[in-house]
């Protein structure tokens, strides 16, 4: 047993290298969206969403090299399908961050400065939901109890949804075309995602848990 021990080790600390790319992609994130959405469309510039690609592209190849090491290292069958299934789910994260901040650089949405605020309420309270995850996540290699943290995300992906319906009823109440409501109300809902993706983690970490139970 003390075998698979080490084995674990190995890609615990892959997994945990990964985990951080997860949360500076996060963090580039907000700023690359708070930069499309204060920035007018004609002074917009690709660089950040494409360095956005970047974290998005290191943490797919750290994600690779787990899936390797999962196939063709010695570690029992249970333990390779548990980590796989909450890897998958986790990856769908840093792809969302990017995908939005393309959506919205080649589209040329424009946000209108009277639902900023309201915006970056909603990607704030998506991001936290990253936060709870990315905790829970590490804290359950380390077999730590993360049931609050699970709950945690559970809860704020309910507050998510609240402020995602209130935004789209917002949008639809601006004086715009209703093509440019159409593209608003996409944006949202594809923030929205983001903390749904989270509690696609916490719903396959608590499956694991459940099962790993005497």
């Amino acid at each position: 047993m003390a075998f698979f021990w080490k084995k674990e080790q190995k890609i615990i600390s892959k997994i945990e290298k990964y985990l951080e790319l997860v949360i500076q992609a996060k963090s580039f994130f907000f700023t690359t969206i708070e930069e499309l959405i204060k920035t007018p469309i004609e002074k917009r510039k690709i660089d950040s969403v494409e360095k956005l690609h970047q974290y998005e592209s290191l943490a797919d190849d750290i994600r690779r090299e787990i899936e390797y090491d999962l196939y063709n290292k010695a570690l029992l069958p249970e333990i390779r399908g548990e980590i796989l299934s909450i890897m998958e789910s986790m990856d769908k994260i840093p792809n969302r961050f990017q995908s939005i901040c393309y959506q919205i650089f080649l589209q040329r949405i424009e946000i209108p400065e009277i639902i900023h605020s309201s915006l970056f309420h909603l990607i704030n309270e998506n991001l936290e939901t990253v936060d709870f995850i990315i905790k829970a996540t590490s804290g359950f290699y380390y077999k730590k109890d993360i049931f609050s943290l699970l709950q945690e995300v559970d809860k704020a992906e309910s507050l998510c949804d609240h402020i995602e319906r209130d935004l789209i009823h917002q949008v639809f109440q601006l004086d715009i075309n209703r093509a440019d409501m159409i593209l608003l109300k996409e944006v949202i809902v594809q923030i929205g995602l983001i903390s749904d993706k989270a509690e696609t983690v916490a719903d396959k970490l608590t499956i694991t848990i459940i099962k790993r139970r005497p």
